[in-house]
């Protein structure tokens, strides 16, 4: 799962700058995520497929459920991020908003990409979870790597948040700077 959204983000990635450096514009960058997307989609059906016939019919049900229970709390995330967003905007009489929207998006892009592999950590979790010694310990485990993913997450912000900002959106955009520093440190705390 990690591996399967991280490809799929490393390729919008890729595509999206392209589109910028050809000129395609925000049409260029729509075709890039929709391709992206079908790929994403293509291999998951395809992996999913494989592992169905190798586990039994009953895996799919079980995807579906353990997908379903996973929602929540990325729905919450999501609800979050955008209750803060239409507050700024509000609040700011939409002066703020555009430098906000960037900062939001790279929180939000950053979490999925750290937060990947929640999908494999939760049945790891179910597979152990009548030994509490080792679902305690797996369990603090995985703590340790999503704080340590959350924390490099946060030092590379701040590290390249300038650059990036800059090169991405020009230099009419230079405020969402602090907002896309700010932002990056709530990472740790979601994850």
């Amino acid at each position: 799962s990690a591996l399967l959204v991280g490809g799929t983000y490393i390729c919008l990635t890729g595509l999206g700058i392209g589109a910028m450096i050809y000129g395609a514009g925000i049409l260029g960058i729509a075709v890039a995520y929709t391709l992206c997307r079908l790929g994403f989609m293509v291999a998951a059906w395809v992996l999913i497929r494989r592992l169905g016939y190798e586990i039994g019919k009953m895996f799919r049900w079980q995807a579906v459920w353990a997908g379903v229970y996973f929602m929540p709390a990325v729905f919450f995330v999501g609800i979050l991020l955008n209750i803060n967003f239409l507050t700024a905007d509000g609040l700011g009489a939409g002066a703020e908003s555009g430098v906000y929207a960037i900062g939001y998006r790279v929180a939000a892009a950053l979490f999925v990409l750290v937060s990947a592999s929640l999908e494999g950590v939760l049945p790891a979790l179910v597979g152990v979870g009548d030994n509490k010694a080792a679902f305690r310990q797996l369990f603090f485990r995985c703590c340790g790597v999503f704080l340590a993913g959350g924390i490099l997450a946060v030092i590379l912000v701040q590290l390249l948040g300038f650059w990036a900002v800059v090169w991405v959106f020009g230099t009419d955009y230079i405020g969402a700077v602090v907002a896309v520093k700010v932002l990056g440190w709530i990472l740790p705390a979601l994850l």
